[in-house]
């Protein structure tokens, strides 16, 4: 019977524990995260916030630290940028700093540029808060449509390396189900449990993360979006099938 992993950090993990009530689930963070300071050239960005017409935030990792990093210059908000959210984690995060942000029903990318407040950005200014070296299609895409966009870099992702035990205990409690919201968690997987790969089913938010897992040798299936439901509902739909094929076999 299927265990499932969970990759984020506990806080991150406990919306989809409560949801996985009854089914044998562990949390295994594969990424450490840790906050950046601030350049001087993004300190000069911070404080022409409100010279910005868009800000949009791309996870609940670049809301935690890049409301940090701006609060500390902003003791209140300004009302000229448009602000936004990749989902509905990332909103509720920003609500919690008393932002009121835009946030596309479907989760990604494709949806914050299927916005029509983002349509036509011709000679507007964009931030783009982010962890660092993070994806660039949102920023091509928006400077193709003319806007000038500038990026705020908060966090940074390193792999974790667990102890040979913890390495084991996974390798020998197959089968799972491992949840990686990102390219980078799976790569971390992937070395934490070296050349095995029987018995690791890899659920990932994007068909791009799907891609990469299959890529790095794992059965992968791709849920529709980041949002808890999406994720639930396809984590459901291996545990009933219980052969969690996909790209590919095991």
């Amino acid at each position: 019977m299927f265990r499932v992993l969970l990759t984020r950090s506990p806080e991150d993990n406990q919306r989809l524990l409560e949801s996985l009530d009854g089914v044998e689930t562990e949390s295994c963070p594969m990424l450490q995260i840790s906050g950046l300071l601030p350049t001087d050239a993004q300190r000069r960005l911070i404080q022409d916030l409100d010279l910005f017409d868009h800000i949009i935030f791309v996870s609940r990792n670049a809301a935690r630290f890049g409301v940090n990093q701006l609060g500390s210059y902003w003791p209140a908000w300004p009302l000229a940028p448009s602000w936004y959210a990749v989902g509905a984690a990332t909103r509720d995060v920003l609500a919690e700093f008393g932002i009121d942000c835009i946030a596309p029903q479907e989760e990604s990318t494709a949806g914050l540029l299927g916005l029509a407040s983002l349509s036509d950005v011709r000679g507007e200014r964009v931030l783009i808060v982010r962890g660092q070296d993070g994806l660039p299609t949102l920023g091509e895409s928006l400077a193709a449509r003319g806007a000038r966009v500038e990026y705020l870099e908060v966090y940074r992702r390193a792999p974790v390396t667990l102890p040979p035990e913890t390495q084991a205990h996974i390798i020998n409690s197959r089968p799972w189900v491992v949840v990686a919201f990102s390219g980078d968690a799976v790569k971390a997987f992937a070395a934490n449990v070296g050349e095995v790969r029987d018995g690791f089913v890899i659920v990932a938010p994007s068909g791009r993360i799907a891609d990469i897992a299959t890529a790095n040798g794992f059965a992968a299936h791709a849920a529709d979006g980041t949002a808890q439901g999406a994720i639930m509902a396809k984590i459901t739909e291996i545990l009933a099938g219980g052969n969690g094929q996909a790209h590919g076999d095991w």
